[in-house]
């Protein structure tokens, strides 16, 4: 596989997933149509699977050179700008929200703003973001410690999100649930994206990152069998949950879609929709910067169809209005920052 373009072509997929997550709510679709079944695109993955690619990123990608502080500052850096960006994107689209629902006035109060920290006041997407930045300032640690043993890590990993997914499932049944600890660092943290379990994730992604480097005919095994045992995670959707399913799920489901995106983006490139290939990619290429403005043009282009009185279109047709016109304009958006060099960064792929 390419060593390089692939990660910004998967970080591509894995943000058109998102857009059509996204487009499917704001469109208001009713539970049962067919874009929210198995015949459409799958829902729920890109979130989880970013921070696995995160992690396949910083790990690949570092692991090909000696560590060394600039690096160390590279991704601590990085890890800032993510933190901020969080924290700046959150607020303006928590105000907006409050905005359209008429409850602007408490945007003004004290308590509100607190409660982004004592999770009283709901969170955006944003709130992804902080498992990534901490997932990056990790990074440097875990390579000097694991820098010729990228097995031992992954191992590490796997069993370390066992072990949480173990904790998380007994902590939400026991009157420890409601505390902010669990919460925050098992539960929900931020908008729903507990942050133990996602840093673990991504801890994976960069172990598998390393191993990429080390073998790649053992990379390409562990990403067969990751493909595979995500197969039998879909299969457990048709039975009753129970604890060994779910602790099944918690541990290799977010490394499981990794694989699978990761697979399709290699075949996406090697097939006759190579056309189709290079504008996703490039979309990846500026992940952090898509990951923002698409939720700008997402929410602009439904209040133009309501001012355009198209308000009454099919709920499907509207859903496929908005997700079109949403990756157009990000691309176009990306094509205009390609084109000024002077703001593009040498590490750009380590984004998302």
């Amino acid at each position: 596989m390419d060593k390089s373009t692939n990660i910004d072509l998967c970080r591509g997929m894995l943000f058109v997933l998102m857009a059509n997550t996204h487009a499917c709510s704001v469109s208001r679709l009713a539970g049962d149509s067919w874009l929210l079944s198995d015949l459409w695109l799958p829902t729920g993955w890109a979130t989880v699977t970013f921070v696995v690619l995160s992690g396949y990123s910083v790990g690949f990608i570092t692991s090909r050179r000696s560590p060394s502080a600039a690096w160390d500052s590279t991704l601590y850096r990085r890890a800032k700008q993510i933190f901020a960006v969080m924290l700046i994107s959150n607020a303006i689209f928590a105000i907006l929200r409050e905005a359209v629902a008429g409850n602007l006035d408490a945007v003004h109060t004290a308590p509100w703003w607190l409660g982004f920290l004592t999770l009283q006041t709901p969170w955006t997407i944003s709130g992804v973001l902080l498992p990534t930045a901490l997932l990056l300032m990790c990074a440097p640690e875990l390579q000097r410690r694991f820098r010729f043993s990228c097995w031992q890590l992954l191992f590490y990993m796997i069993g370390a999100r066992a072990l949480i997914a173990v904790l998380s499932i007994w902590v939400a049944q026991s009157s420890l649930a409601g505390s902010w600890g669990a919460r925050f660092f098992l539960l929900e943290g931020f908008g729903g994206f507990p942050v133990l379990p996602f840093v673990l994730n991504g801890c994976i992604g960069i172990a598998l990152g390393m191993l990429r480097n080390h073998s790649a005919w053992h990379w390409q095994r562990v990403i067969l069998l990751l493909m595979g045992l995500q197969l039998g995670i879909y299969l457990t959707s048709y039975l009753p949950t129970s604890f060994a399913s779910a602790l099944f799920v918690a541990t290799f489901g977010a490394a499981g879609k990794f694989a699978w995106m990761y697979f399709l983006a290699h075949i996406l490139k090697l097939s006759r929709l190579r056309w189709l290939a290079d504008p996703i990619e490039l979309i990846g290429k500026y992940a952090l910067g898509s990951f923002v403005m698409h939720r700008f043009f997402l929410h602009a282009l439904a209040e133009l169809l309501v001012l355009a009185r198209l308000s009454y279109l099919p709920p499907e047709i509207r859903m496929g209005t908005l997700l079109a016109c949403t990756l157009l304009l990000t691309w176009s958006l990306c094509r205009m920052r390609q084109s000024a060099s002077w703001i593009d960064t040498p590490f750009r792929r380590l984004a998302l």
